[in-house]
């Protein structure tokens, strides 16, 4: 599915459910990045990356030919014309102990001044005190993410 409006009120009913925001556990923070981005991508007719954690999600989409590569530049384009987008890095590449992964969301793009360049929005829900509904990538991540997207969006 290619809408645009769809994939926004998708993203918005993820949002105010609340069943993704980070949770306090015996053994730590736990964080549902991953059931995010998979249940936004299934509300718009993707389940290619259902039951899979963030950094399989990631490995996946680098492999699999129903994903490609998309430049940060022109992501934002693609998504406000509809394409589901998937922004993404392994743990290895954050230097963490879990990989992240988040979705883009319709919208104007915003500046990262870390970086020096403009940058596709996203909604994040990750760990407590990053996560909100329209915000640029470059706060989601602390280095420049790889994009993927589904190419049945395209």
């Amino acid at each position: 599915m290619k809408d645009p409006k769809i994939l926004a009120e998708a993203q918005d009913r993820v949002w105010v459910s609340g069943d993704f925001q980070p949770k306090e556990t015996d053994a730590g923070e736990m964080t549902y990045c991953n059931l995010a981005v998979s249940t936004v991508l299934g509300m718009m007719g993707c389940h290619a990356l259902d039951h899979l954690t963030a950094g399989a999600m990631v490995l996946r989409m680098r492999e699999h030919p129903d994903w490609e590569m998309c430049r940060m530049q022109e992501a934002q384009m693609r998504v406000n014309q509809g394409s589901l987008i998937v922004a993404g890095l392994t743990a290895n590449e954050l230097g963490q102990t879990h990989a992240h992964v988040c979705t883009l969301t319709p919208g104007v793009v915003d500046f990262a001044g870390k970086w020096g360049v403009t940058t596709p929005v996203c909604m994040n829900l990750g760990r407590k005190g990053t996560c909100f509904r329209s915000k640029g990538v470059n706060w989601a991540f602390q280095i420049r993410p790889d994009f993927f997207v589904w190419k049945e969006s395209l």
